[in-house]
């Protein structure tokens, strides 16, 4: 099934590159300066750790590549990411080997990259020892092949939460975000109820301040009027 997968994807590989090359006598082959994994040293630790695989199209058009990689030590395949420059993707796993294709059709005509292609993730299976990472095939050609050679260790990733390599969800930071926003909402209803308060009791004495006025106006007019009387 795998295989049928690999040669369906190959062919649509050939058929969107083969356009993009000219058959008169100035023909040019579309190919790439160089393959490389990041980082190309470390430690492969027991839980996951992210290996990616870039590639430079240098001043060519970047319409996709199909990668070999072989790897040996005691590691594990886990799983892989395409980058958003691969209209299509795939990751075809073996016996210590691994088939990558990225397919471009997105892309502006005559557009370069030089990027990820994928994130793989692997894990060490062993407390010690050593690995590596190797390209075997790259196709368009790529003169330029850095692999990389690892160190296995059975500690867990300290740059990785627990959740199989994702990062740490933040949630104390968001949490002390919302305390603290909740302290200033208290704060500014206390102080509302504070203001409030003082408004109604100052309108209530100016509301008697004024009665107390129109009353001693109403018994300045009685006086006058029994005085004329």
């Amino acid at each position: 099934m795998h295989c049928l997968r690999k040669t369906v994807l190959y062919v649509a590989f050939v058929a969107l590159i083969l356009p993009l090359m000219h058959t008169d006598s100035n023909a040019q082959v579309l190919t790439l300066t160089s393959a490389t994994v990041s980082p190309a040293t470390g430690n492969i630790y027991s839980d996951s750790t992210a290996i990616s695989v870039y590639v430079n199209s240098g001043t060519d058009e970047f319409a996709g590549v199909d990668i070999d990689l072989a790897y040996t030590g005691s590691i594990q395949y886990l799983s892989g990411t395409g980058a958003a420059r691969c209209s299509t993707f795939t990751i075809t796993p073996g016996t210590g080997t691994l088939n990558i294709l990225c397919l471009s059709t997105q892309h502006s005509t005559g557009q370069a990259y030089s990027g990820v292609i994928a994130t793989l993730y692997f894990k060490s299976t062993a407390s010690s020892g050593t690995a590596s990472i190797s390209f075997t095939s790259v196709d368009p050609n790529a003169p330029v092949k850095t692999g990389g050679t690892y160190t296995l260790t059975s500690a867990t990733n300290p740059n990785t939460g627990t959740g199989g390599g994702l990062p740490d969800s933040g949630l104390f930071d968001d949490s002390r975000s919302l305390i603290v926003m909740g302290v200033v909402v208290m704060l500014l209803g206390l102080f509302w109820n504070k203001v409030s308060n003082v408004g109604v009791l100052f309108m209530g004495k100016v509301k008697a301040a004024r009665e107390e006025m129109e009353e001693r106006e109403t018994m300045k007019r009685r006086s006058r009027v029994e005085k004329d009387f």
